[in-house]
């Protein structure tokens, strides 16, 4: 259990007007990269209509722009580390807004393509590199909680973006809905360049909004902290090494491959079992606003008990929900569409927070950049093991969520395997082979 000190608690949201302020930055990021292949269920027929395309090969494209993503992850990770995570943040954010305001205008197939290869490699490289360090710098400790409230953006455009998207296209067309979510992403780079910074200290702040301490003890903590991070052991090459590593982002990216794979096939799966559309988008929704709560949960749950535990009972409640919804009862349904709702939420920042607890605020960076995309390429495989095997089950779902129960078990027992000091313990091993040398 972590420890309570004196006039400050890891359970209590009180982070600070600055630290708030980097919350809510990276809540909108998630929302607007969420939103951004979210809202391909409304406009993909518009572009259809508009250009005569066919709308499946548009829905393709979402596949190779995540994989192009993934693979981009690993040099922007690089740079997040090495460089200013709130220059590439910014920067990054800049092209993904104005990748977002041109994509009305596109009027060819490889135009379509190479707008959505922006969106979602400078949208990811925003999101989850440039953003996650700083999160990580400002809250060391209470990183759960923090990543916890912010990630609580993507379930919030899955539930509203179709919705928000529906009624501009009504409103202003095709292209004037794609101007406003650029204008916004264009506004959010300007308060982020006059009040994002990369550290607390920066502006006299304290991380935790911990002021237990001084601000000249903070600054000595910062200072040391960077010095030691010049001489750390966690080269990629290493992290790539350690067996840790791999149960980690492998297991986790289990948990993405749940969320992907069943709320990207949720209504093809309901009305396969005889349900109507209406039902099947309500029930979506449901789960979209259990995943809002879900995150908050799932952060208050690490902060506890710790990231590995949060994330086996994350497991546990994912097979059982997995296993409900293959019943033919509303009842049952329901049951697990809720439950598969409020792990989606958590699926997403335990990664986040198993790199934090185990390699601390400075080591970050270098342990994600690395275990981010291969749990990004397990997650990415939902939606195509899911279509697969209800292929294979003659448009029957069951054979699919049976499996992914299966690999729920495989996820648990994989995480067993990893002890939170393994980080240490070989760091304590190349300070005594340095030192013998």
């Amino acid at each position: 259990m972590i420890k309570k000190e004196k006039g400050f608690s890891m359970y209590r949201s009180n982070f600070g007007g600055r630290g708030w302020f980097v919350i809510m930055f990276s809540f909108v990021v998630l929302y607007l990269v969420t939103a951004s292949l979210n809202t391909m269920n409304v406009t993909a027929e518009a572009f259809s209509q508009a250009h005569n395309w066919n709308s499946t090969i548009l829905f393709s494209f979402q596949t190779i722009a995540g994989w192009v993503a993934v693979f981009t992850m690993i040099i922007t990770g690089h740079l997040a580390q090495k460089y200013s995570p709130k220059k590439l943040s910014l920067i990054t954010l800049i092209i993904f807004g104005v990748a977002f305001a041109v994509w009305g205008h596109v009027n060819a197939l490889w135009q379509f393509l190479v707008v959505l290869i922006c969106l979602q490699v400078f949208g990811s490289a925003a999101a989850y590199n440039g953003n996650s360090v700083i999160i990580a710098n400002w809250f060391p400790r209470k990183k759960a909680l923090a990543i916890g409230w912010a990630s609580i953006g993507m379930p919030l455009a899955a539930a509203t973006g179709v919705i928000l998207m529906s009624t501009l296209l009504v409103k202003i067309g095709l292209q004037g809905s794609y101007y406003v979510f650029g204008a916004v992403t264009l506004v959010l780079v300007v308060l982020g360049l006059i009040f994002l910074r990369d550290n607390p200290e920066e502006i006299g702040c304290f991380p935790d909004n911990d002021r237990t301490m001084t601000k000249e003890q903070a600054q000595a903590i910062l200072k040391e902290g960077m010095e030691q991070d010049k001489h750390s052991i966690w080269t990629a090459g290493r992290c790539l090494k350690t067996k840790e590593v791999w149960l980690i982002g492998i297991s986790l990216g289990l948990q993405f491959l749940f969320a992907n794979g069943v709320m990207g096939q949720f209504i093809p799966k309901m009305m396969s079992m005889g349900f109507d559309m209406n039902l099947s988008i309500g029930l979506l929704t449901v789960g979209g606003v259990c995943a809002c709560i879900g995150s908050y949960l799932a952060g208050l749950f690490d902060a506890k008990f710790g990231p590995r535990t949060a994330s086996i009972v994350s497991f546990v409640l994912a097979i059982v929900a997995l296993l409900l919804s293959i019943i033919p009862s509303i009842i049952t349904i329901v049951i697990g569409t809720a439950i598969i709702g409020i792990m989606m939420g958590g699926a997403d920042s335990y990664l986040f927070s198993y790199c934090v607890h185990i390699w601390g605020r400075f080591g970050f960076p270098r342990a994600y950049k690395v275990m981010l995309p291969i749990n990004q390429c397990v997650g990415a495989t939902g939606p195509v093991l899911v279509a697969v095997l209800a292929a294979v089950a003659g448009g029957k779902y069951t054979l699919a969520y049976l499996v992914m129960a299966g690999l729920g078990v495989v996820g648990i027992i994989m995480l067993l395997f990893v002890k939170d000091d393994f980080a240490k313990k070989a760091e304590e091993k190349a300070k005594l082979l340095k030192s013998e040398k």
